[in-house]
């Protein structure tokens, strides 16, 4: 019987593709047009999409195939049966589908996720409703946390050059710094905001980085650190060092008066044998007086650039005194 515009049939099993044909018979023996409706028979399920896989550029830091973000929203892409629904679960939870197209590609982008660790599966539904087993998952790890900062870089003694170890004074133009940082991380050792070298910290959170060529002058050295996710650090505290690689060269040393002996205090000829000489030099710089090639003394230029050196005592005859800073 016919109720309104619908109908139902019972005991029908339906087979393949075929086509439906209805009739209506009226009380009064008269039927109706045929109505027709083509139909296929699907109850096959589609097969379980394969691995899915995180979209480049969501899969940030270091790597980007470790499956390790800081992509709170991901977008994860895979192939499944063209034309099926594709649902993207994080354990139980949907978190977004996608139609496949045509050649079976789909992408979808999750829903917000909270930090740790995820298992990314999917299922396929086709167009006659049959749903696919579950796709082998894809484990995720969101990390949004940036690392602490580094720890102030600190020059090595071996390119602390010069007077002292510990000034952060040197004549080297590529030192070398360390310091700590999270393991694992990359460091990027800063000149201002100028990134000047880079290196991995260890296991036990250890870096040295050898600077690329510093001008002569004055330099903050900061350090920042990105983890595998990609999360950047503040920088750290700045060290302040000074590239020093030329030197003046000292004036022509000069005799002083008092040494000078003789009728002349000016010539330069003299009974003792212990002469003084005075000059100019850098200021700050060690000034070693020279009998040809053999030091008779040093002395430490004054914040002035003055410096004074009574020579080791000299031998008579001609001497060719000269000065090295």
């Amino acid at each position: 019987p016919v109720g309104g515009t619908a109908f139902s049939l019972a005991g029908v099993v339906l087979a393949g593709s075929n086509t439906l044909i209805a009739r209506v018979a009226g009380a009064n023996g008269l039927s109706s047009a045929a109505v027709t409706q083509a139909y296929v028979l699907d109850q096959q399920a589609p097969a379980a999409p394969p691995l899915a896989a995180l979209a480049p550029g969501s899969d940030t830091g270091s790597s980007a195939s470790d499956n390790i973000t800081n992509a709170s929203t991901p977008t994860v892409i895979g192939t499944a049966e063209a034309g099926a629904t594709v649902t993207l679960y994080d354990g139980a939870t949907a978190r977004g589908t996608s139609i496949a197209g045509p050649d079976g590609t789909w992408s979808i982008t999750s829903t917000a996720l909270t930090t740790g660790a995820h298992a990314f599966t999917t299922k396929a539904a086709d167009i006659a409703g049959n749903t696919s087993a579950t796709s082998p998952a894809l484990a995720v790890t969101i990390d949004i946390t940036a690392p602490a900062a580094p720890s102030r870089p600190d020059l090595t003694a071996a390119s602390d050059a010069g007077a002292s170890s510990t000034d952060n004074i040197t004549s080297v133009t590529t030192p070398v710094f360390t310091g700590t940082a999270e393991a694992g991380s990359t460091v990027t050792l800063l000149d201002g905001t100028t990134a000047i070298g880079s290196a991995l910290a260890t296991s036990a959170g250890a870096w040295t980085i050898t600077a690329a060529p510093l001008a002569d002058g004055a330099h903050a050295i900061s350090a920042i650190a990105a983890d595998v996710a990609g999360n950047v650090s503040l920088a750290s505290a700045a060290l302040a060092v000074t590239i020093d690689s030329q030197i003046l060269t000292p004036s022509i040393p000069d005799m002083t008066a008092a040494t000078d002996k003789g009728v002349s205090n000016s010539d330069n000829i003299t009974n003792d044998a212990t002469p003084s000489f005075t000059g100019t030099a850098e200021a700050g710089s060690t000034v070693t007086l020279l009998d040809g090639a053999t030091s008779v003394g040093t002395a430490r230029a004054s914040a002035a650039g003055v410096w004074t050196i009574t020579s080791a005592t000299l031998a008579d005859g001609v001497h060719n005194i000269a000065t090295s800073a």
